[in-house]
């Protein structure tokens, strides 16, 4: 993260777009005020916190293509890690 102030950022803007384009936080002040330097578009690509398409992605996540464990499977999966356990 860089804080770099107004007259400073005016000798090197361009270095600070490209810093800014590779993901680098960039803010500017005027010893008072501070705004974030963002390439166009980052705003559109992040998904908030409580949105629609988190919760879409979250479920996917969960629901995907891995096949939950039946009971019966997840009983005797136990049963030998306990039975393993036991044995050593």
């Amino acid at each position: 993260m860089k804080v770099i102030s107004v007259a400073e950022a005016a000798t090197q803007l361009g270095k600070l777009i490209t810093d800014a384009t590779n993901g680098e936080a960039i803010f500017l002040t005027n010893g008072v005020d501070q705004v974030q330097l963002t390439p166009r578009g980052a705003e559109e690509t992040e998904i908030d916190f409580d949105s629609p398409e988190l919760a879409a992605l979250l479920l996917e996540g969960l629901e995907g293509p891995a096949i939950p464990y039946s009971h019966e499977q997840m009983k005797q999966d136990c049963e030998e890690a306990v039975a393993k356990r036991r044995s050593k």
